[in-house]
């Protein structure tokens, strides 16, 4: 008897670590687990600076629960000139570094709205996979609007909405969920029907979220990577590679003007090579950024006057 209790013990620490945390659990019961940990994180949040080694961002939430209205300002340095965008509730305002004036578009902007389209995607729960030693749950779903893929820590297209070609392309989309505190921790889309330079073509995009630690009782990811990669003919590729070096040089060149052919140079192609830039992330068939975040700071009484686009 002793023998089998002794046999019987090995054997359940051998078949011990098959039956996951997993067992039982649903598509809808990672989707709910999300959205309640994302409210309760934010419940007493007003506003958030983020400091990183390329940008700094500033959200505001006015108002409470899902009646709130989100606020967002983005400002980054281009070649030694500030970039803005900002986002004040109901239009997004966006200031090229080369550019006198601001462009103004209609539209939602919220990271509640990614918890919300959640609800609305048919996943799949697919089990547990590790991804950057946590331990994952993993969703699947297949042809969602790309317009509609938002990032979730600030509810901007995961593609820049001047990319264009986008009106037609689907997402097949992977989603990790860690098993334990609820955030994304990595997020892989294939996407198909994409227009570029007149031809139709797929592309892949990872966003892994890592180094998250708490911050005034908000998970914030420290460390983001963003690769993607576009399908593209060998002379594509060496094509847009040879244009995006002559626009840096153009870049360097403006540098040197005088301030009178500087504007005059900014006004007439000014949102000309921002739009370009933006989309040769893209052309340029394989790119990956990374950005590390220096400081957050949260409720600091952030003002108003930071989201009124009219003053850019």
């Amino acid at each position: 008897m002793k023998r089998l209790n002794a046999l019987t013990v090995v054997m359940l620490l051998v078949i011990t670590p098959f039956f996951s945390s997993g067992q039982g659990m649903t598509a809808q019961k990672v989707i709910d687990k999300i959205q309640e940990t994302y409210r309760k994180q934010m419940k007493d949040v007003n506003d958030m600076t983020k400091i990183t080694d390329k940008s700094t961002s500033y959200q505001k939430w006015e108002g409470s629960g899902e009646s709130a209205t989100y606020k967002l300002r983005n400002e980054q340095e281009v070649n030694g000139k500030k970039q803005i965008s900002v986002y004040d509730g109901t239009h997004f305002w966006f200031k090229a570094p080369y550019s006198e004036e601001a462009t103004k578009t209609e539209r939602e902007l919220d990271p509640m709205v990614f918890y919300e389209y959640l609800d609305s995607w048919d996943f799949y729960y697919q089990g547990e996979e590790q991804k950057g030693g946590r331990n994952c749950h993993v969703l699947e779903v297949s042809g969602v609007d790309l317009n509609e893929m938002v990032d979730p820590t600030t509810g901007e297209p995961i593609v820049p909405a001047n990319t264009g070609g986008m009106e037609d392309a689907t997402v097949d989309a992977r989603l990790y969920v860690d098993a334990g505190e609820w955030v994304m921790v990595q997020m892989d889309f294939d996407v198909n029907g994409l227009m570029m330079q007149n031809r139709e073509r797929s592309a892949t995009s990872t966003i892994k979220y890592e180094d998250i630690r708490e911050k005034n009782g908000v998970l914030v990811p420290y460390r983001t990577i963003t690769k993607t990669e576009v399908s593209m003919t060998d002379q594509e590729r060496e094509q847009a590679k040879k244009a995006q070096e002559s626009m840096e040089q153009m870049q360097e060149q403006m540098k040197d003007m005088s301030e009178d052919q500087r504007k005059m140079m900014q006004q007439r192609m000014g949102s000309q090579m921002e739009q370009m830039k933006q989309s040769m992330h893209y052309m340029t068939g394989e790119n990956e950024i990374i950005e590390e975040v220096e400081e957050v700071k949260i409720n600091t009484g952030i003002s108003d006057d930071l989201f009124d686009g009219s003053n850019l």
